[in-house]
């Protein structure tokens, strides 16, 4: 059964001088009954410390990341 979860949201405005302004407005996701913006690359929920990506998808424990691809998980923490 899936959390609740809002995706996100892009906007786009005009300015006076026809310039366009681009605003992106992260998807949120819901766990222990506390919304959480995902706009990282990992967020996490403060009360039971799940771990989502930007998408709202659970992800596992960063400790068993790259098993299957050969990735190292400081290899992962340097991405920005």
């Amino acid at each position: 059964m899936r959390c609740d979860y809002i995706p996100s949201e892009i906007t786009v405005q005009l300015t006076i001088e026809g310039e366009e302004i681009v605003k992106r407005t992260p998807a949120q996701q819901r766990c222990c009954g506390v919304w959480i913006s995902l706009d990282g690359f990992t967020n996490s929920c403060h009360k039971c410390g799940q771990l989502y990506n930007t998408a709202g998808q659970r992800l596992v424990d960063p400790s068993l990341w790259g098993e299957e691809t050969g990735e190292h998980p400081a290899d992962i923490l340097r991405i920005k």
